[in-house]
């Protein structure tokens, strides 16, 4: 589960912040911010590249299970040169490829990127995605926040095990707050 807020990402442990008000008598404790957005992302893979590939993509869903709806502006990742949106749209009875500058995620839905539909592309990959391996994917939202998630290289044509949760990263212990 991930949690956000306006502001930075905290990684891997629990993160409680509380702020000191200083009055003429007495000190008042204040807890921080509530979190604005919650849920998941599972389910994140890209399909392993042969050495003269120079691009790949990555699938994922986003279960956004908070009341606030959200969009991904912007995703990276250190395997490629540059790291693009892009969706599919059906035009003259063809289908193309475009950029995206956002991705829609609707508060209490979920959002799938997945072959032939929304997608992240890798542009001028470093070296060959391998099978097994695995790499972060850093997505920012339009508050400025920054979730991160594994991605499971697989191999070509296959489907991550749904079960297995393949490259889902749990956010249930982080919070985001303002810096």
């Amino acid at each position: 589960v991930f949690i956000l807020g306006s502001g930075a990402a905290f990684a891997q442990e629990s993160v409680s912040v509380k702020t000191e008000i200083q009055t003429d008598v007495q000190t008042k404790v204040m807890p921080a911010q509530e979190p604005l957005i919650t849920g998941n992302i599972k389910n994140a893979y890209a399909y392993a590249t042969i050495p003269i590939q120079k691009n790949g993509a990555v699938f994922l869903s986003l279960d956004n299970t908070g009341g606030e709806a959200f969009k991904i502006i912007k995703a990276d990742a250190d395997v490629a040169k540059s790291v693009e949106m892009h969706t599919h749209i059906h035009e003259d009875g063809v289908m193309k490829m475009r950029e995206v500058e956002a991705y829609d995620v609707p508060a209490d839905e979920i959002v799938t990127l997945e072959p032939h539909g929304h997608h992240i592309m890798l542009m001028g990959l470093n070296a060959p995605l391998v099978e097994g391996e695995s790499f972060i994917l850093t997505l920012t939202t339009d508050q400025k926040d920054v979730l991160t998630t594994d991605v499971q290289i697989l191999a070509p044509g296959s489907m991550p095990d749904k079960n297995e949760k393949a490259g889902a990263h749990d956010h249930s212990n982080h919070e985001m707050s303002a810096e």
